[in-house]
């Protein structure tokens, strides 16, 4: 397939912006409750929006923790959550060399993805990935910083699904100082319009706007990158790459829909009806300080100066009697007292909404060890329909396009014939949230072979290959494949421990026999 037109682009970009200007007003609700001092969804030249609508503060911690739990659970900063094994195409035999070079390539890996950016772009993305859709792009970075990833807005984004129910077409549109287009794209083709604007020392610092367009080839089997500057349909950068520059994660799918739903859009309702009770709550509150009060008026009661308002005077004619009192508070309507239990119970659906299940404050009742492990474990289980999707979508496209990165800049090699295709070599993914599941099967293991050694010794023994049982566990664990001896060194200690043990017999034998002689 040939690249697209700038004709064909700019009605693609128009179709890919319809869902996120379609659910704008979802999104804007969300980043009003969670995160109020954002509005990407407005233009103001980057100034703070102001707060004028949050009355709780549970949902913008429950959204920051949110941020904390991903990050710490799926993609730790500084610590490796995936890296690179043997597939089932290889040998066993061949396998535990392979693995050993395998891991040297993973620990380059995520040396240079620690010298990089990740560590402050991936919290930026899974603030976004709460309202259901996270955006990380990963490009190729200097000498100093091998990647830079860049974690745009959602209001930046467009999409389109393709054949295969994937997403493979994808817009970024946002705004450039012309100026800063070269340094961005060093082959970029600046048009004259463009050039006369950056040599005009008065209008040097507008700013352009410019969309970012990554397609699929299904025929060429390649991801094309154009640059748009869609006013004019001018081309000014492209590429081409094998793996995607984006990286787009939704949390839950809904047939049909491009973009994904997340955490804070499934508690919005909540969320909403407790920032109102405790509107209300706080109006009710300065209600009884303050008063209203009304106030004796010689005059003819006039409707229209009436203010119900904390501290407010209401003229009237009098206040009961011929002599009534001068000033007089105004009884309240009614008492409207929310019950705690109501607050507290929509404080809990919205932090386990947004998985914050944080341990129980210290002053609280004491908690039991089975309660605060069965608190770890309902994360596994809240989170496990977006898990599969989380690994697909982000963890393991991410690792693939830092390889391929990696390699143009000949910072790694694979052996020669072997490619990750998980049939050679796979990704298995090591990060604490899939490590549970290892640490079950292991548990598992252990049982059933503590139950058969319990029944006779022996049965372990011939049941279980006792020397793959340290194979086993260090793969599920994810400890080092270098730590473990190979194939042909553990022949040579198993050969040396034997003819060890052959002269240990041979010795006991000559000394009893020297010992019977001796008694005769």
């Amino acid at each position: 397939m040939a690249r697209l037109t700038p004709e064909v682009l700019v009605a693609r970009i128009k179709t890919s912006r319809d869902e996120i200007a379609l659910n704008r007003q979802i999104y804007e609700d969300a980043d009003e409750y969670t995160n109020p001092f954002k509005n990407g969804f407005k233009d103001k030249n980057g100034a703070h929006n102001p707060n004028t609508k949050s009355y709780d503060s549970t949902a913008m911690i429950a959204a920051n923790n949110f941020v904390n739990t991903m990050v710490s659970k799926f993609t730790p900063p500084f610590m490796r959550w995936a890296e690179l094994l043997s597939g089932p195409a290889i040998k066993e035999d061949e396998r535990a060399q392979l693995n050993k070079d395998l891991e040297k390539v993973s620990n380059i890996t995520f040396s240079n993805i620690n010298a990089s950016n990740f560590a402050t772009a991936s919290p930026e993305m899974y603030w976004e990935l709460g309202k259901g859709t996270g955006v990380l792009i990963v490009l190729e970075g200097d000498e100093f910083q091998p990647f830079n990833f860049i974690a745009p807005p959602l209001s930046q984004m467009g999409f389109l699904e393709g054949k295969r129910g994937t997403v493979d077409f994808i817009t970024r549109t946002w705004k450039i100082k012309p100026g800063l287009i070269k340094q961005t794209w060093h082959k970029a083709s600046i048009p004259a319009s463009l050039q006369n604007l950056i040599g005009d020392d008065k209008r040097r610092s507008e700013e352009i706007e410019v969309v970012e367009c990554f397609y699929y080839d299904y025929e060429d089997l390649v991801w094309h990158y154009d640059v748009l500057y869609e006013k004019e349909k001018h081309i000014l950068y492209q590429s081409d790459s094998l793996t995607c520059p984006v990286i787009v994660v939704r949390w839950l799918k809904i047939p049909g829909f491009v973009t994904g739903i997340g955490p804070v859009v499934l508690a919005l309702s909540d969320i909403k009806t407790l920032n109102k009770m405790k509107e209300l709550m706080l109006k009710l509150a300065a209600l009884n300080v303050f008063g209203v009060y009304t106030v004796t008026n010689d005059g003819v009661f006039n409707p229209s100066t009436i203010k119900m308002k904390p501290g407010a005077f209401i003229p009237v004619q009098r206040n009961g009697g011929p002599e009534g009192k001068t000033i007089e508070p105004l009884p309240t309507a009614g008492n409207f007292q929310v019950q705690e239990y109501m607050i507290n119970d929509l404080k809990d659906q919205i932090r386990q909404i947004m998985l914050d299940n944080r341990l129980p404050p210290e002053n609280g009742p004491v908690r039991s060890v089975f309660e605060l492990s069965q608190r770890i474990k309902e994360l596994s289980t809240d989170i496990g329909a977006s898990f599969g999707r989380l690994m697909y979508e982000y963890i393991i496209p991410l690792f693939r396009r830092c390889l391929e990165i990696e390699k143009n800049k000949g910072l790694i090699s694979l052996p020669e014939g072997i490619d990750i295709d998980n049939f050679f070599v796979q990704i298995r993914i090591v990060s604490p949230i899939a490590q549970q599941q290892s640490v079950e099967d292991l548990q598992r293991f252990t049982q059933a072979y503590q139950i058969c050694q319990s029944i006779d010794p022996q049965i372990a023994e011939l049941a279980f290959s006792l020397e793959k049982i340290p194979d086993f566990i260090c793969e599920k664990l994810g400890s080092p494949a270098s730590l473990l001896r190979d194939e042909e060194k553990r022949q040579e200690i198993k050969e040396m421990v034997v003819q060890r043990a052959s002269q240990i017999v041979a010795q006991m034998m000559v000394a009893e026999n020297s010992g019977g002689k001796n008694g005769k």
